[in-house]
């Protein structure tokens, strides 16, 4: 953990509601429950493209979907299959969070969940793996859009 940077290069919310490239972001501190992960590939969610204008958290990283590399694994993980530091890794994060603004994949080090990261298979490209992510967190939280009958 001592390697890791402090700050990273990341796409950010600004004040008027537009996205920027900032330089200065700070790099998630890893949670119990989370994964840190040297990103190497972002997917471009059709939600990613709504999160400007109200939408838009100033100063929030965004992005949603991404893969890469584990650099750092939370002393409480409960992934469905052990996830060590060097794995391929893949899933979605909620990016343009107010309340986890460092936590969004258009980042250099993404802060992940236990919960919706899935190692990457040595038959799939990270780039293939990308496109997973939303489907995944979609299927961890569907519980929280099924309606009462």
């Amino acid at each position: 953990m001592d390697s890791l940077p402090e700050l990273q290069t990341a796409i950010v919310g600004t004040q008027n509601g537009n996205l920027v490239i900032a330089h200065n972001v700070p790099v998630p501190k890893l949670e119990d429950d989370m994964i840190l992960v040297r990103n190497s590939v972002m997917g471009l969610n059709p939600v990613d493209t709504k999160m400007t204008g109200h939408l838009c958290t100033a100063g929030a990283v965004a992005g949603m979907d991404f893969a890469g590399i584990v650099l750092a694994v939370g002393s409480n993980v409960k992934a469905a299959r052990d996830i060590t530091v060097g794995d391929r890794v893949c899933g979605a994060v909620q990016g343009m969070h107010a309340l986890t603004p460092t936590v969004g994949a258009f980042a250099q080090i993404v802060g992940a969940s236990d919960v919706v990261t899935l190692k990457v298979p040595p038959s799939m490209t990270l780039e293939e793996a990308a496109s997973l992510g939303s489907g995944i967190w979609y299927e961890a939280h569907r519980h929280m859009f099924a309606k009462e009958l």
